[in-house]
């Protein structure tokens, strides 16, 4: 009876005021065998389930049975509540949506969403926390225009400034960068391309990027060693590693080289792809110099740039034309200055079909003899390496090469250039053995001794396999002149 008079009252002074002061709600204290009553507007209110469930109530509920909590209410059932569950009660209905957005924009749900780096400790940092928060947002914007999520996506980003100087205080630059790619990656997760277009112009500006990154690329390499880490590791936690297939690995890379020239992509994707030295810096004069003529490099790890070549010419090739490909080969392989040949061939052999034919069907055509017969050498030798590496009986990398050698006779303006070709390839590898015998007898070291040895049988097996494919090519040119 109590709480049928009590509603009733509340009723009246609802329709009465028309809800134009707000509700001051004030809780009493419990007492025993009842229910909590409130105060509102020092009227009293026991909620209890027969209130909830009336009939007449919920017809003119928009958030169901919701509305019959007052706000301030219903902000601390959100604040008890994990990111997760609040984010699922967000797609509930429209109405329920209004209320989670006004609750993540008060103060309290600041705090509650927001992660939290304040005391430095080692559970403080969790990048599962950014990944729900993305996640949050993704759902709460989810009925909204793209311009109403980029302005979302803006404003918290520039509350988290603070959490990420903190984290970069305590854990480190690369720690923080990697918790904001998982919140980047679950925001956008499903968008169309046009969207994250829309996304990485959004936290490129908020981070302002373009100038540290102008500064970097417009000097010599290694002049702003600390600037060059920091975009590099920017876009590496960012974008590139937490992208799940080739596809979205290619359209980040496209996004991020794109704006810029030919040369300046060139040293971008070295700076973002190669491999880092003992002080975590990248290399960019350890491809430079080359090794004693006997002894193939094989110590700089080729495979990521190799993996994004390939990758913009295969999975972006409406971006990326071969010419495109084949300009930032050439940049990539002359920065900061001319690349060992035996590095340059090594990244050919890791890189695919698509990049290698490419970059020797060009200098095929333009008739580059000369150095056409020194890149096919180590190439080879590259090939039979890899096959005794990887135990290889079927000499896969070797029947890869013989199909190249295939390609760049094929483009070879003339016959006379095919012979010369041949001739040139041959004489090179007689140079090769010269050189070892030359050294092994100089040399006293034992160890030295084997390992010119180890060389020695690899340049000949690769020479013996190569003569029958040479010699049948030779044969093609001669029975094909008038």
């Amino acid at each position: 009876m109590q709480t049928r008079s009590s509603y009733k009252r509340y009723r009246e002074h609802e329709t009465s005021e028309g809800r134009k002061r707000p509700l001051r709600c004030r809780a009493q204290p419990p007492v025993q065998g009842h229910s909590t009553p409130l105060e509102v507007n020092s009227q009293p209110l026991v909620i209890t389930a027969t209130t909830l469930l009336d009939t007449e109530h919920k017809e003119k509920c928009v958030h169901g049975l919701f509305l019959a909590l007052p706000t301030e209410i219903l902000h601390s059932l959100f604040g008890l509540l994990d990111l997760s569950a609040l984010g699922q009660l967000a797609l509930v209905s429209k109405g329920l949506n209004q209320a989670v957005e006004e609750y993540i924009y008060t103060h309290s749900g600041h705090r509650r969403v927001i992660p939290a780096a304040s005391s430095g400790g080692d559970d403080e940092v969790n990048p599962l926390d950014f990944r729900k928060l993305g996640f949050l947002l993704k759902r709460v914007t989810a009925f909204r225009s793209l311009k109403y999520q980029l302005k979302t996506a803006s404003f918290f980003l520039n509350k988290l400034k603070p959490v990420h100087c903190k984290i970069c205080e305590v854990k480190g630059t690369s720690t923080s960068y990697h918790c904001f790619g998982e919140l980047l990656n679950s925001y956008t997760a499903g968008w169309d391309e046009y969207k994250k277009i829309r996304a990485y112009s959004l936290v490129v500006s908020v981070a302002k990027l373009d100038e540290r990154t102008n500064k970097v690329l417009s000097r010599a390499p290694e002049s702003f060693p600390w600037h060059e880490q920091d975009i590099r590791l920017f876009h590496r936690l960012i974008f590139l590693i937490p992208a799940k297939s080739d596809v979205d690995y290619g359209f980040w890379l496209t996004q991020i080289l794109k704006p810029w020239p030919i040369t300046f992509q060139a040293r971008l994707l070295y700076l973002l792809t190669a491999p880092e030295d003992s002080r975590g810096c990248v290399s960019w004069t350890q491809v430079c110099g080359c090794s004693n003529v006997q002894h193939s490099s094989g110590s700089v790890d080729f495979r990521e740039v190799a993996r994004a070549l390939w990758i913009l010419r295969t999975c972006r090739c409406k971006d990326w034309s071969q010419d495109d490909i084949i300009s930032i080969f050439d940049e990539l392989t002359s920065t900061p200055n001319s690349w060992c040949l035996e590095n340059v061939a090594q990244l050919l052999m890791l890189s695919g079909s698509e990049v290698t034919h490419g970059v020797l069907g060009s200098r095929a055509i333009s008739g580059r003899v000369e150095e056409l017969s020194v890149l096919l050498y180590y190439l080879a030798h590259a090939c039979v390496s890899a096959d005794e590496k990887m135990k290889c009986s079927d000499a896969g990398h070797l029947k890869w090469f013989t199909c190249v050698m295939r390609h760049v006779f094929a483009l070879l303006p003339s016959a006379k250039d095919k012979r010369s070709l041949s001739t040139k390839l041959m004489a090179t590898w007689q140079n090769y053995l010269t050189a070892l015998f030359e050294e092994n007898e100089l040399d006293g070291d034992e160890s030295e001794h084997e390992e010119i040895k180890e060389e020695f049988c690899t340049a000949l097996t690769s020479l013996t396999n190569l003569s029958a494919v040479l010699a049948e090519m030779v044969v093609d040119v001669t029975q094909s002149e008038p």
